[in-house]
C-alpha cells in the first residue's frame, strides 16, 4: 500500500464532494498526513473556507484539514510507469485440465461414437 507521506509538499488530486459539491478530483498540495485526515493547500480550498478579505490580508494561502471521511478519492503519481508482474515459468508448466484428467474427455467421446455405430 502506498504511503501518502512521500507526497508531502507535492500536488495530488483529491475529490472532496462535501466541500466542492461534486466528485471531480482537484489539484491540491499535500501539506501533512494525520491519522484521521489530510492537511491540504490550494487557493480554491481557501476561497471556500475563508472570506476573500481574510486570506488576501494574510498574504499566504492557508492550509485546511480535511478528514478522510470527507475524501472520496486521492490520486498521486507513482513516478514510474505501471508494469505487469514478471511472467513466472511455473505458470507455463502447469498441466491443462485435459492433461490432469488423463485425456478422459477424449476417451468418452470415442466411446460414445463406438456405441452409436
Amino acid at each position: 500500500m502506498p504511503r501518502l507521506d512521500v507526497y508531502l509538499n507535492k500536488v495530488i488530486l483529491v475529490a472532496i464532494p462535501s466541500l466542492f459539491g461534486d466528485t471531480a478530483c482537484r489539484p491540491l498540495r499535500l501539506i501533512g498526513v494525520e491519522l484521521y485526515g489530510l492537511w491540504l493547500e490550494s487557493a480554491e480550498l481557501s476561497a471556500l473556507s475563508l472570506p476573500e478579505n481574510r486570506h488576501a490580508a494574510a498574504g499566504t494561502v492557508p492550509i485546511t484539514f480535511v478528514p478522510f471521511t470527507q475524501i472520496v478519492c486521492v490520486i498521486a503519481s507513482s513516478g514510474s510507469p505501471v508494469t505487469p508482474p514478471p511472467f513466472r515459468q511455473e505458470q507455463a508448466q502447469t498441466p491443462s485440465r485435459r492433461e490432469k484428467s488423463g485425456g478422459r474427455a477424449e476417451k468418452s467421446k470415442e466411446t460414445s461414437k463406438r456405441h452409436k455405430s
